[in-house]
């Protein structure tokens, strides 16, 4: 038998059996990738299994199992989840955290710990850490000789630092220092076909890149430091329409894909891989008690109250609106 032979033939009917199960597409694409993945590694390690098809169909019908007991115990949450919006304001002591989108190579800022207890103790958030093999984008040099593009520049400015220390002093009512007030100009922003980044290290573009080509992108280049990008591309889908910006104006029609451009424009490449990756499952959300006060860490204080505002854009936070939390059947990255 030729393990390559078998896993084709395979792939559309375990999806198919999946699909019936779940009547989820994603879900059934992700548990089919899982079962192929645990009869690869079997065959390559001890051989072929006495039915390939059994050993894969088992797993699948196990994973199935509990994604369907998983949605049936979430269905109650999904009555409110996918409709109410809420506003969010909360008071506290973020330190030197930078802007909440902003990804820091060491981990998670004291910020973004913050909104995660947050989360936990007013909408009763539960979630787990599971390890399974995802479909990843690595970020990596395009040459051998780790030639950087011209759009991708070492910068000696840290944008998070000065952000940190410009909010630091706004605060204190001390008057802000020249090299602070250069945190204003540090630019962290995505339009339509274009990434413009300043002074920060590369998880900040993989993250970036993350939410555009659909898969999480890891940072693999080695590079350490802070960079400058300047990013631009011709999207898969041309919307009629798109609001511009001082610093973007609207894609062009007939410019590179996304791939094209960060390997000729930044000198590095993504490479899809598989490899083993943690997520976070989130099995557990009630709506939270409205225009009600709590106190927090810190002494600090939240109230939460009925959103009027529209939808949120791609997770941004923007006038302290967040979009609802969605626990369905999704698996968010951890980045």
């Amino acid at each position: 038998m030729d393990l390559e032979a078998v896993a084709t033939a395979l792939a559309p009917r375990l999806i198919g059996y999946v699909l019936a199960r779940t009547g989820c597409r994603g879900t059934a694409e992700d548990i089919a990738q899982d079962a192929l993945t645990a009869l690869v590694r079997r065959w390559r390690q001890i051989g072929p299994p006495e039915s390939p098809d059994a050993f894969a169909f088992a797993i699948a019908r196990r994973r199935a199992g509990r994604a369907v007991a998983r949605r049936a115990l979430l269905a109650p949450i999904d009555a409110w989840v996918n409709s109410d919006r809420f506003n969010i304001i909360a008071k506290g002591d973020v330190g030197q955290s930078p802007a909440f989108p902003v990804q820091l190579a060491e981990g998670p800022s004291r910020l973004q710990l913050m909104m995660q207890a947050f989360l936990a103790e007013r909408f009763k958030l539960v979630v787990r850490k599971e390890s399974k093999e995802s479909n990843v984008y690595a970020l990596i040099p395009a040459s051998s000789d780790g030639r950087l593009g011209p759009a991708l520049r070492r910068s000696d400015v840290d944008c998070a630092a000065l952000a940190a220390a410009a909010r630091a002093a706004a605060s204190s009512a001390l008057p802000v220092q020249p090299e602070q007030a250069r945190a204003t100009r540090c630019r962290l922003s995505r339009g339509l076909g274009a990434i413009a980044i300043d002074g920060r290290p590369l998880v900040q573009l993989a993250s970036s890149l993350s939410n555009i080509v659909g898969r999480r992108v890891v940072d693999r280049t080695g590079l350490s430091g802070n960079f400058d990008v300047d990013l631009t591309w011709t999207p898969d889908q041309m919307p009629p329409s798109f609001p511009r910006s001082d610093e973007h104006a609207t894609a062009s029609s007939d410019g590179p894909s996304i791939f094209t451009a960060i390997r000729e424009q930044l000198g590095l490449k993504l490479v899809a891989q598989t490899r083993p990756d943690d997520v976070l499952v989130i099995e557990r959300a009630e709506r939270p008690a409205l225009n009600q006060s709590a106190n927090a860490r810190g002494n600090g204080r939240s109230m939460v109250g009925p959103s009027v505002l529209g939808p949120t854009v791609g997770g941004h936070i923007r006038n302290q609106v967040i979009p609802s939390i969605r626990p369905r059947e999704i698996e968010r990255q951890r980045r």
